[in-house]
């Protein structure tokens, strides 16, 4: 008997370790349900910038993202899923990341929104792309970026553009739009070659692509200097000036190099800026530097020139004419003849070193050289100004240089007939001469060192001898251009 009662005891003992023991297990595992979790740390998205998102992609939100709360919550979120679950069924979950009341993580957010852009935006009307932002106009909603060769201010939607002036970011872009910021990126960027206007302590007042910008730094430069700029954090931590310059009439310049007169051959460094500093200040291409004119300084830097200050408004009234060689129908000669000032000179391909340059011209204004060219003849081949012979790497190259008053003696009768109405002839005296004054602003054939040449691609010279009425008709419009709109 007392065996037994002591097996009972026993046994009661162990069912209620058991029970006791399944007791403990089911409340761990109710506190835990009970238990909520930590928010996520991190950048989160702001509640602005999810509506600006989704009306680009035509849905609208806002009775959803009515709630008193800056930053996106995870319940908001939901809501936006469940509601296009049908249109964009993949939308992810992170229930095991957040409470309703969480605020999102950008992170998060912006993988939900390359999967709606997958589905809904098929034209691929919003996208991704990388900017430095220099500065902001609060006024007018612009932002003004580098990014590539695009310098058009951009209207951005976002307030957040606003705090995030001389940073590098992720945005993403609607036609002309800045919608939002995806992502800024953190450590260092630089700003090659910027102008720096103005220089005081603690600031600086910089242009660079076609805008004025103030930065903070705690180190200066010189006032109107380029300098490159290492930007961290919206603030310029390091300035490097660049003060050596060489100044000379540029001869020819192509997308790898130019020539400046008594100086040499450049490279061009790859984010070489021109700024052009007389009357308004704006950004360049190299295609406006003028050739034939000594109206920049070139800065150079191990080298190469980085960049070009055009600074001064120089008279634009001498033109550079290629003379093909028609008969072979290139712009290089084997051998040519020329007669300056009684004497006759003849210079060979091979009489010249790559590179060498050697000009002709009169003692005298007034006098002409005259140019022979084997397997070529024309009715004038007296030309007034300068003749060059450049010798390149394909071959010996003729430049005429001369005024453009003069060049247009030998232009208006090779276009036009002399015996036509005094009237017509001075018309076409000033289209040809606005033909040939956009070309010299411009070059037409910069990498030879040429504004024109002498044939119907620009337009004929020296076809025709020069003629009395032709003459006068350009010595009466003396400086007349045709223009439209300036």
């Amino acid at each position: 008997m007392k065996r037994e009662i002591k097996y009972d005891i026993k046994l009661l003992i162990k069912l209620s370790l058991i029970f006791f023991g399944l007791l403990f297990m089911l409340c761990i595992l109710l506190g835990r349900r009970e238990r909520k979790q930590e928010p996520p740390t991190g950048d989160k998205i702001a509640v602005q910038d999810v509506e600006i998102l989704l009306d680009a992609l035509g849905i609208n939100m806002s009775e959803i993202t009515q709630e008193d709360t800056h930053n996106l919550t995870y319940g908001m979120y939901v809501t936006i899923r469940q509601a296009l679950q049908d249109k964009v069924p993949e939308l992810p979950e992170y229930e095991k990341r957040y409470e309703p009341e969480h605020e999102m993580l950008k992170t998060d957010w912006y993988e939900a929104y390359r999967i709606m852009l997958a589905y809904l935006d098929m034209e691929s009307s919003i996208w991704e792309t990388e900017i430095f932002l220099l500065k902001t106009d609060t006024d007018a909603k612009e932002a003004y970026i580098v990014n590539g060769n695009n310098r058009a201010p951009y209207h951005y939607l976002s307030d957040e553009f606003e705090k995030s002036q001389l940073r590098e970011m992720k945005v993403y872009v609607k036609g002309n739009d800045l919608l939002a910021v995806s992502e800024i990126f953190p450590g260092e960027y630089e700003l090659k070659n910027v102008w720096v206007a103005e220089a005081a302590e603690g600031t600086m007042e910089c242009f660079y692509q076609q805008t004025y910008f103030t930065v903070m730094t705690d180190q200066t430069v010189m006032r109107e200097q380029v300098a490159d700029l290492v930007v961290r954090d919206g603030r310029v931590v390091e300035a490097r000036e660049k003060s050596k310059k060489v100044h000379g009439k540029l001869l020819w310049v192509s997308k790898e190099a130019l020539e400046i007169e008594g100086s040499g051959v450049y490279p061009l460094s790859e984010g070489i800026e021109v700024y052009k500093l007389y009357g308004s200040m704006e950004t360049l291409a190299c295609a406006d530097l003028r050739i034939g004119y000594a109206d920049t300084d070139y800065v150079i830097e191990r080298g190469k020139v980085c960049a070009c200050l055009v600074s001064e408004r120089e008279t634009a009234d001498r033109i550079r004419v290629l003379l093909k060689n028609t008969a072979k129908g290139t712009n290089y000669y084997d051998r040519v003849e020329m007669v300056v000032d009684g004497e006759t000179i003849q210079i060979a391909e091979k009489d010249l070193a790559v590179g060498e340059r050697r000009s002709y011209r009169c003692a005298a204004l007034t006098d002409k050289i005259l140019l022979n060219i084997e397997g070529i003849s024309k009715e004038d081949n007296a030309y007034r100004g300068v003749i060059e012979c450049y010798r390149n790497e394909e071959g010996m190259i003729l430049i005429n240089e001369l005024p453009l008053e003069e060049y247009l003696y030998a232009v208006v009768p090779s276009e036009m007939p002399a015996s036509y109405p005094e009237e017509s002839l001075k018309a076409q005296a000033v289209c040809a001469r606005t033909y040939a004054y956009r070309y010299i602003l411009r070059a037409g054939l910069p990498e030879v060192g040429a504004h024109v040449d002498d044939t119907t691609a620009y337009q004929v010279y020296h076809n025709c001898r020069e003629n009395a009425a032709t003459t006068t008709a350009v010595k009466e419009t003396d400086g007349v251009l045709l223009t439209y709109q300036d």
